[in-house]
């Protein structure tokens, strides 16, 4: 996700992912970030207000994790849902 072209022309701290960022830090306790949720908690919405310009350039869906072992290595982004519908639970497990 950060190191998608689109985001070639804007360097600043709202358009990046640290080790220590919201991001990971909400996907660790929570296991994805689905931008779509339909009854987001506080910490969700912290995310969201914070990454708002990298979330809005990108428009990831879904975000998961990658992992090795119980290290975190990256993050997927993953785009609308192909059937046009929303991800489910089904989906946030794959």
């Amino acid at each position: 996700m950060v190191s998608a072209p689109i985001l070639s022309d804007i360097n600043n701290d709202s358009n990046s992912i640290a080790p220590i960022d919201s991001l990971i830090y909400y996907i660790l306790a929570y296991s994805y970030f689905h931008l779509h949720d339909t009854d987001p908690n506080s910490a969700w919405e912290n995310v969201a207000n914070t990454k708002d310009p990298l979330l809005r350039k990108l428009d990831p869906s879904l975000s998961t994790p990658i992992s090795v072992g119980d290290h975190l290595i990256g993050l997927i982004g993953l785009g609308p849902e192909y059937t046009g519908g929303e991800y489910g639970h089904d989906d946030f497990d794959l």
